[in-house]
């Protein structure tokens, strides 16, 4: 997402943290807000959303080296009225 979407909604509550070892970080989250602004696929809505998912970081000396990131996207569009 790029800055302005987050502006426009989200809100991220970090569930459960796990670590593995010193290279590895995976987090639990949900994000929710209302849908206020425009996404390159969807005008804006107005109508509020709450949905799960998960990213993992790794590291190497230290530093973030790469990370994976999930999330109900079907959920969002659903919940959006597309579906």
């Amino acid at each position: 997402m790029n800055n302005t979407t987050r502006k426009q909604l989200m809100n991220l509550f970090m569930q459960q943290v796990w670590n593995e070892g010193n290279d590895s970080v995976a987090i639990r989250w949900t994000m929710s807000g209302t849908h206020t602004g425009d996404l390159p696929i969807l005008p804006a809505t107005g109508r509020k959303f709450s949905i799960p998912g998960m990213t993992f970081y790794y590291f190497k000396d230290e530093k973030i080296c790469g990370h994976t990131q999930s999330f109900d996207q079907f959920g969002f569009l659903k919940q959006m009225g597309v579906f």
